[in-house]
């Protein structure tokens, strides 16, 4: 790793799991998952962040902002990133937040602004992502279980873009 580059942990905490993202730099992801959490339960999938950002040290942790104005985040895990955010300031770990609106606004400029859209700019710019490129959501279907992990990417690659 360069002088003054940081190891960046994007965090996204849904219905199935916690999707996540380490990253040195804007170009170079390093890690990235979605590991399914069963039963679902924050106390578990807190555990589970807590974890990572003990083994990673990451000097950024980024998160969804769960108080934005269109936000859909259900209490759970509007809780449980609240209670991520007092974690990562107990161990002086900065923390950002980006709403999904920051997310949309920063993939507009690539003409994306959907989320299969934007996992689609992502696995172009990480091929190593292709094969796990989930299908185009469709009405009355779930989410696909590796979104989570994409979403988590969105937000690394969104905190890149507008901090530097």
């Amino acid at each position: 790793m360069k002088k003054g580059e940081k190891i960046v942990c994007a965090l996204f905490p849904n219905a199935l799991g916690v999707g996540y993202a380490i990253f040195e730099n804007p170009k170079k992801l390093l890690y990235q998952q979605l590991v399914r959490i069963r039963p679902m339960c924050s106390r578990k999938s807190k555990a589970f962040i807590e974890k990572i950002i003990d083994e990673l040290q990451p000097d950024v942790v980024i998160l969804e902002d769960p108080s934005a104005k269109n936000s859909r985040k259900r209490e759970r895990v509007r809780k449980l990133i609240k209670d991520v955010v007092l974690t990562c300031n107990d161990k002086d770990i900065n923390v950002y937040q980006y709403s999904r609106e920051h997310i949309q606004n920063v993939f507009e400029q690539f003409g994306k602004t959907t989320k299969y859209g934007i996992a689609v700019s992502i696995s172009e710019w990480f091929p190593k992502l292709k094969s796990q490129l989930p299908r185009p959501w469709k009405l009355g279907h779930s989410e696909q279980h590796h979104q989570g992990m994409f979403d988590a990417i969105s937000l690394g690659m969104t905190h890149y873009y507008l901090r530097d």
